[in-house]
C-alpha cells in the first residue's frame, strides 16, 4: 500500500470520527446529570437536574406521564420553567411549588441524526404542606361551652390540609398536656395529596 492511499484512509477515518462526534459520538446522548427524588415545601422553590452530553435531540419533561413541552418557557404551566444557560441543560424549576406539583417526573432527550432518544429514570417530587390551624369543632358555635360537673364531654379538634398529618396535642387549663382518653385519626382529604388530624 502505497502512501498516498495510506494517507487517504487515515483522511477518511478522521472525516468518519469527526462525523460521528458532531452527531452524539459513538456512545450517543448521555446523560451528565439526572435528577434525583426531592421533598419541597409547599410555597417554596423547586429544581430538578437534567443536563445531557453529546445533545442531539430536543428535551422535555414529563409529570405522571403527561409531555409538560419542549419550550422552554413552558406555556400554560406559568411556574415551570426549563432553565439553563445553555442548550444542554434542561433542568425544570418549580416556582412556587404547590401541592398539585407532586407527582412523578421524567427527563426525556429526544433522538435524532442516527441516534437514539434517551429518558433519566422517574423521580418523585413530593410537596409537604403547613396543617390548616386547628379548631375546636364544637367551639364553632361559640367561644364557651358550658357543662355541669361531673358530665362528660367529647371535644373534637381538627386540622386540614397537612402533609405530613398534623399531630394533635390537648393541654388543660394549667399547661398539663392530657395523654388518657385521646384519640387521633388522620383521613385522606379528596385531593388525595393531603390530610386531615381528628
Amino acid at each position: 500500500m502505497g502512501f498516498v492511499e495510506r494517507l487517504f484512509q487515515v483522511a477518511a477515518l478522521f472525516l468518519f470520527c469527526i462525523d460521528n462526534f458532531a452527531h452524539g459520538g459513538p456512545t450517543g446522548q448521555y446523560f451528565i446529570s439526572t435528577p434525583t427524588n426531592i421533598t419541597v415545601n409547599s410555597g417554596h422553590h423547586a429544581r430538578l437536574s437534567c443536563t445531557i452530553g453529546n445533545m442531539v435531540g430536543t428535551c422535555q419533561w414529563t409529570r405522571d406521564g403527561f409531555a409538560l413541552g419542549t419550550d422552554r418557557n413552558l406555556p400554560g404551566f406559568p411556574r415551570y420553567l426549563l432553565a439553563g444557560n445553555e442548550e444542554n441543560i434542561c433542568d425544570l424549576t418549580i416556582d412556587p411549588v404547590q401541592p398539585v406539583d407532586e407527582g412523578e417526573y421524567q427527563c426525556q432527550v429526544s433522538g435524532g441524526h442516527g441516534v437514539a432518544p434517551i429518558s433519566s429514570a422517574p423521580v418523585t417530587l413530593s410537596v409537604n404542606s403547613e396543617p390548616g390551624k386547628p379548631y375546636i369543632v364544637q367551639g364553632k358555635e361559640g367561644d364557651i361551652m358550658e357543662v355541669q360537673e361531673g358530665d362528660e364531654v367529647e371535644l373534637v379538634c381538627q386540622s386540614q390540609g397537612g402533609r405530613p398529618p398534623a399531630e394533635m396535642q390537648w393541654w388543660d387549663g394549667e399547661g398539663r398536656r392530657i395523654v388518657s382518653d385521646v384519640s387521633e385519626h388522620v383521613m385522606r382529604m379528596e385531593d388525595r395529596k393531603t390530610f386531615k388530624t381528628i
